[in-house]
């Protein structure tokens, strides 16, 4: 009998093994940088739906312990030791749970707090997208289609394959991601250790190899840098989902883009685009749907619609846009493209066009007078509106009295900021918004925060003008006839 107890007590250990939720404070929160995913409960302990909460956040940690990639799960006291953790993770409520990788913030998860939800999110957003090819058909079938494609080809399980597999994680919404272990294909192929990008047939071209080899041991990071730096190649389809994928300096070509239904349409224009990037490789160059863009191209002044060629904007790296105002073609946009590295084209400035008569008492300004007019020998005084406020139109009748006062000693002056370029100096946070540019300081001009009260704008304007008005004096009180 007495060996039966001492084989359960060899046994039993193995089996009832007590994993728990690591814990870290303010002096150890740090390590979490160890791990390649982390989940953090931020708690409580007079939390009633925290005490609740912790056997769910257990038993999913349990649940996913052989689970690849692994995932370490860990708790903060936010009233105790890792207070001042917990101010720095922006903890608003608790209990709270975070997602961390390589031990920066991912994401909230915001699901219900129960053992099933929590696991099938982490299975969801938080594992290898990877899958086991087991024949060549299965192959041709994912490399010919509309995505990027990297497969990984491992004749045995090495470092290279580990990076692999956090690869296809971090980049699992820019990448189809598959892998190759069967010795087979593996001859049939003739890779070993391998992973190839392979790029969708439609962005195949001449100027470019159609897939990219990746050359390296095992490091997650170069790889994931690698298969990032030769996705786009030299002309890439810039979405709203990937926009940020694009350094400056940079050259789009917006126009219709269909690559389902109208392929070669499509590759005709970017075909043009190649031949000029091809000489110019030192700067980024895409190509974008002019309709999935419409509202940025709206706030630069542009109608989509009113083009039926490619319409060219370069940005430089300060963020300043340059536009190709000529009919596309390669040689216009290959000159473009000369002058725009070379720094002599004129900067683009979205505007109304110039007004015919400006003589009214309250000057018009638009973007392509708005330095003119700003840098001539007087003050000028304006007012930045917006056609749709109504303040602004109510308001219309009493600034024309403030210019009729003012008279010729300074310019008063208006700009609708919807439809014209400001200086970035400007800050406008509401309508109508007024600031008093002075002779020779038109870089740093006096915001106005006063009332629409013609007299309070006339003190403001006859305080702070470089020259004293010829009506009012530094007061703002108006001169006797014999002042004047």
């Amino acid at each position: 009998m007495s060996s039966v107890y001492i084989l359960l007590a060899l046994i039993l250990p193995v089996f009832c093994e007590n994993i728990e939720v690591l814990q870290y404070n303010d002096d150890t929160f740090s390590e979490i940088k160890k791990y390649d995913i982390s989940v953090g409960l931020f708690y409580s302990p007079d939390c009633t739906y925290c005490r609740k909460f912790m056997s769910h956040f257990e038993n999913a940690m349990k649940e996913l312990e052989d689970y690849e990639p692994k995932i370490v799960f860990f708790k903060v006291n936010c009233v105790d030791d890792g207070k001042i953790t917990c101010e720095k993770e922006s903890v608003p409520s608790y209990p709270h749970i975070k997602i961390y990788i390589d031990g920066e913030f991912a994401e909230e998860y915001d699901g219900e707090r129960r053992t099933d939800n929590l696991v099938k999110y982490l299975r969801q957003h938080f594992g290898h997208s990877s899958k086991e090819l087991l024949n060549a058909m299965d192959i041709e079938k994912l490399v010919d289609g509309l995505d990027y494609v990297v497969l990984g080809y491992f004749e045995r399980y090495t470092g290279l394959q580990t990076a692999f597999m956090k690869a296809s994680f971090v980049l699992k919404d820019k990448a189809k991601f598959g892998h190759i272990t069967s010795a087979h294909l593996l001859d049939k192929f003739g890779l070993k250790n391998n992973v190839i990008l392979f790029k969708p047939k439609h962005f195949h071209n001449k100027f470019e190899p159609q897939n990219a080899s990746y050359v390296g041991y095992g490091d997650a990071q170069d790889l994931i840098n690698f298969i990032q730096n030769n996705y786009h190649g030299l002309v890439g389809h810039r979405t709203k989902k990937n926009e940020d994928d694009f350094d400056l300096p940079m050259v789009v070509a917006y126009y219709e883009i269909d690559y389902t239904h109208s392929p070669k349409l499509t590759n005709y224009w970017r075909n043009r685009i190649l031949l000029v990037a091809n000489k110019y490789r030192n700067i980024t160059f895409a190509v974008s749907c002019k309709f999935e863009f419409e509202n940025d191209l709206w706030k630069l002044g542009l109608n989509s619609t009113a083009y039926d060629h490619p319409f060219i904007i370069a940005i430089d790296t300060n963020e300043v846009f340059y536009m190709m105002e000529a009919n596309f073609s390669v040689d216009v946009f290959g000159q473009f493209v000369e002058d725009f590295i070379a720094g002599q084209l004129k900067p683009y400035i979205k505007s109304e066009p110039l007004p015919e008569d400006n003589d009214d008492a309250v000057k018009i300004l638009v973007g392509k007078n708005f330095y003119e007019i700003m840098h001539n020998d007087k003050d000028t005084f304006i007012q930045f509106y917006t056609p749709w406020c109504m303040v602004c139109l109510e308001f219309a009748t009493t600034y024309e009295d403030l210019a009729l006062e003012i008279g010729e000693d300074v310019v008063i002056a208006k700009m609708n900021v919807a439809a014209n370029d400001y200086p970035s100096f400007i800050s406008i946070k509401s309508y109508p918004t007024f600031y008093l540019s002075r002779k020779g300081m038109f870089d740093n001009p006096l915001f106005y925060n006063g009332t629409l009260e013609l007299a309070e704008m006339i003190k403001f304007i006859a305080k702070h003008a470089t020259y004293e008005l010829t009506r009012y004096d530094r007061s703002g009180n108006l001169r006797s006839r014999m002042e004047l």
